[in-house]
């Protein structure tokens, strides 16, 4: 698909509505790092890997500290935000580990550009 002459906000909406949400996350997702930073949302070479071989259904070994929860909270966040009426759940095993995903829902929708 080209921009031709789509502003590239709109074009990474229209990506993201057409079920690639990457550059609009990479565009306006922020979260803080382990030394509390605010930092873009960047892509680790594992997430690279998870979207190059994922069909409609797949499932993940999931190791610690790859980010894998968050960029899947990030893909469900930018849905919810740019397809109308678009809805997601994110199920956890624990309370505790739900409330921090919920946390990091919520720094997502904190630092998103004014008007989004």
């Amino acid at each position: 698909m080209t921009t031709g002459t789509l502003s590239p906000a709109v074009h990474a909406v229209q990506e993201a509505q057409e079920g690639r949400p990457r550059e609009w996350i990479e565009r306006y997702l922020q979260l803080r790092d382990k030394t509390n930073a605010l930092v873009p949302f960047r892509f680790a070479s594992i997430i690279n890997d998870i979207q190059r071989k994922a069909g409609h259904y797949y499932i993940i070994c999931k190791p610690r500290q790859a980010f894998v929860t968050t960029y899947h909270l990030a893909e469900a966040f930018a849905f919810c935000s740019t397809i109308p009426f678009f809805q997601a759940a994110i199920i956890e095993h624990e309370k505790e580990a739900a409330e921090r995903v919920f946390q990091r829902v919520h720094q997502f929708h904190r630092f998103l550009p004014e008007g989004l």
